[in-house]
């Protein structure tokens, strides 16, 4: 791990609208990006074979990379404040407050050329590992991991007919709509949903195999509420 200097950009996290930036004290050694692809298979009752399994969708990208802050020998830098910017970053904005769409700031990881996918700070662990004779924080290595947030998607084309963000799953064996619900929304409630975006008759009744629409969760509320109308 070298120490930046002269014109080297540094890594630095920048939050997507550019209103703030954290340089790093030092250039990350390693950087760990994971990806999981979540597949489900339903087991029957005797068989002797291994059930077939049924794609349900790609989980976000996580990025994980310790950083280290060091004030030993440069009394400039103050490693708790810049502890306390990736505390915060974790926490709703006060932009996304007054716009009554509370949530922390989203992230890139910034080095040199490079910018990696944007992202929300998912994790955050410090230790202060040095401190000066009265107790201030020297030296902090500090753990993170950031969750991958999709682009803004691309304007819908009027003449394909599609529905911006929705997407589609297949019902399988022993699901309802309440449970599909719940894996989708984190809640069963939302089964009226599912039912009017399909435009079912009988939704108690959906045989394994339907494939359905699932709208965004936005409209999956609204669908609901209409529903119970």
């Amino acid at each position: 791990m070298s120490v930046l200097t002269g014109p080297l950009r540094p890594a630095q996290l920048v939050t997507k609208d550019r209103s703030a930036r954290l340089p790093f004290h030092y250039n990350p050694t390693t950087l760990t990006v994971t990806k999981q692809a979540e597949w489900r298979s339903q087991p029957r009752r005797g068989s002797r074979e291994v059930p077939s399994p049924e794609f349900i969708g790609t989980r976000a990208r996580t990025l994980a990379l310790t950083l280290l802050f060091d004030a030993l020998e440069s009394p400039d830098r103050d490693v708790r404040a810049a502890v306390d910017t990736l505390v915060d970053w974790t926490c709703v904005t006060d932009e996304s407050w007054r716009a009554h769409r509370p949530q922390p700031p989203l992230l890139h990881l910034h080095w040199g050329g490079q910018r990696y996918f944007p992202g929300y700070l998912k994790d955050v662990t410090a230790r202060y590992t040095l401190f000066s004779a009265d107790g201030l924080p020297l030296r902090a290595s500090v753990d993170i991991t950031m969750e991958e947030t999709p682009d803004e998607p691309p304007p819908q084309n009027p003449t394909s007919g599609g529905v911006p963000d929705r997407r589609a799953v297949c019902v399988g064996a022993g699901d309802s709509l309440a449970s599909l619900a719940r894996q989708e929304y984190g809640d069963p409630n939302l089964w009226r949903a599912l039912a009017a975006a399909n435009g079912l008759d009988d939704p108690m009744r959906v045989p394994p195999g339907t494939t359905l629409v699932v709208p965004p969760l936005g409209e999956a509320r609204t669908l609901a509420g209409a529903g119970r109308a």
